[in-house]
């Protein structure tokens, strides 16, 4: 297990019910009865929550509790469709908007693929921020 009390965890907050064919092959995110933090029942932001297991955690020694609220959504999110990219070193990566998802996709494809990347949208500000 590895956990001790009191250590920062975030919580893989898509969990399903256990049974069905998708949560047998550990594909709780597809689950046909889910039981997803925050949607199907209270806690999606919470600071303390009673969760089945402990494989639903993911220590964050030395990260910022509240930088890393939302890594299992968005950043999940954002990871998934960088990964099915398939973008390689030397290839380019366009990104289309620039919003919390496109700003966490920027972040993750400089640090997993080592390729170019190139954000689009229409506001400027944001392209500036996308830009830092």
């Amino acid at each position: 297990m590895g956990f001790q009390k009191g250590d920062q965890v975030i919580v893989y907050s898509w969990i399903g019910e256990g049974l069905c064919p998708a949560c047998r092959v550990c594909e709780e995110h597809l689950c046909d009865s889910p039981r997803t933090l925050g949607i199907y029942q209270d806690g999606g932001y919470s600071e303390t929550i009673l969760v089945p297991s402990y494989k639903y955690l993911i220590k964050i020694d030395g990260l910022d509790m509240e930088s890393s609220a939302s890594l299992t959504c968005s950043g999940l999110t954002a990871y998934t469709a960088v990964k099915k990219t398939r973008v390689q070193t030397g290839d380019t990566m366009v990104i289309v908007g620039d919003g919390g998802l496109g700003l966490m996709a920027v972040q993750l494809a400089k640090a997993i693929t080592n390729s170019r990347v190139i954000i689009v949208d229409i506001n400027d500000n944001k392209l500036q921020k996308a830009k830092s």
